[in-house]
């Protein structure tokens, strides 16, 4: 059956993936010239105008590891506040040297919201609108890149860089409450919910066909019966399934 892709949840989330973008594009323009009204040197300008991608590209193979652990949620929570806090730090800032701290809050919750957004919004796909969903996802951000920068340009110009600032730490701000209507808090999955409803009936019904089979109910051979001594069965006794039943058997103590 064919599922309709607009639903609440993920029309918030992409409101949320436009404004977790367009929060640090409308600062990218003007954090460089404002460093520079500071006192900042040419190379630390350059430095502090690249060092929230620099510090976001080492940030994300840790919050994708976190991602499989934490709900999306809670880490998209805390990636926009880092996010608002880098922003009212930018307006702050007294010298370069704060900016460059702020700058790698900045990185940390960038990291945080892009990683998190993007595959909570891929939990809420069916499986065959992935692709168009995701063609959605990728086209807000590319709408937040596009109209941010201008849109910072164009505050400096009339209220000048401090307010400017304020602006992008208020689209973080509204990252957080569009959030918190969003049903699907995008826990993790359980890895033993995930083994018990797929590799775990597979040998319940393998020896309940082989019970079938003989006609009558027959022990595991180790003085025990059940799912789990089976499982401990086939991994003592079956020579043929030993090792890699062992190793699950192992991995799943509690079973």
């Amino acid at each position: 059956m064919k599922q309709n892709i607009v639903t609440r949840d993920r029309i918030l989330i992409l409101i949320s993936g436009f404004f977790y973008f367009a929060s640090p594009m409308l600062v990218t323009p003007l954090i460089t010239g404002f460093s520079e009204n500071l006192g900042a040197s040419a190379a630390l300008m350059g430095v502090i105008g690249g060092l929230m991608n620099i510090c976001s590209l080492f940030c994300r193979p840790f919050v994708g590891n976190l991602t499989d652990k934490i709900s999306k949620y809670k880490l998209s929570f805390i990636g926009a506040v880092l996010m608002a806090a880098a922003s009212v730090g930018y307006a702050a800032a007294q010298s370069p040297l704060f900016i460059v701290a702020a700058r790698i809050v900045n990185g940390i919750g960038f990291s945080l919201c892009s990683v998190c957004i993007s595959t909570w919004m891929s939990t809420l796909l069916p499986k065959e609108k992935i692709g168009s969903g995701m063609g959605i996802y990728g086209a807000m951000n590319a709408l937040a890149m596009a109209a941010a920068p201008a849109v910072g340009v164009s505050l400096y110009e009339r209220i000048g860089y401090r307010p400017a600032f304020l602006v992008a730490a208020a689209f973080s701000i509204l990252i957080v409450v569009v959030i918190q209507f969003v049903q699907n808090k995008g826990e993790p999955v359980s890895v033993a919910s995930v083994y018990k409803g797929t590799v775990l009936p597979l040998y319940t019904d393998a020896i309940e066909r082989r019970k079938r089979k003989s006609g009558k109910k027959k022990s595991t051979g180790c003085g025990k019966e059940g799912a789990p001594y089976c499982i401990y069965y086939y991994a003592v006794c079956d020579t043929v399934l030993c090792n890699p039943v062992f190793l699950t058997a192992v991995r799943f103590p509690f079973l």
